[in-house]
């Protein structure tokens, strides 16, 4: 090797392989550490998409369980009781600014929170939506 001395070239040959396995090494760890990093990442939002969902469906059974005594009051005319349902279920809110809302199966909005001007008012509702600035999606 290039004219060095003897405890010179000892030297190199046992700090270049250090510095070789180390530098390898940092590059296998941070690998490693970004995998299980966005693992966990995944792990985290499906476990709280799962939570919300099951929040979710114990506000829908609340709001059923609320208006199932009018569902089974024969007495009522089916647009009395859809009237009662939608009094009783505007006055259900769940957190700071949670509300329960109803559509038909058409997109036609039944029951909006507070002010209620916008319900039943649009012949078509959310069946069809803006996509972008110029055309419509159709449901």
């Amino acid at each position: 090797m290039f004219n060095l001395k003897i405890g010179s070239k000892i030297l190199l040959t046992a700090v270049v392989p250090v510095i070789l396995l180390s530098v390898i090494l940092a590059v296998i760890s941070i690998g490693n550490i970004r995998k299980m990093g966005n693992e966990e990442i995944e792990l985290v939002e499906t476990t709280m998409m799962n939570l919300k969902k099951a929040e979710l469906s114990n506000y829908i059974d609340l709001a059923k369980t609320s208006v199932k005594h009018i569902t089974e009051n024969t007495s009522l005319t089916q647009e009395e009781a859809q009237q009662q349902i939608k009094e009783t279920i505007r006055q259900l809110f769940y957190g700071a600014d949670g509300y329960y809302f109803i559509y038909t199966y058409d997109g036609i909005n039944i029951l909006l929170p507070p002010p209620a001007r916008r319900e039943r008012g649009q012949a078509c509702g959310m069946c069809r939506i803006r996509k972008g600035c110029s055309s419509y999606v159709s449901l």
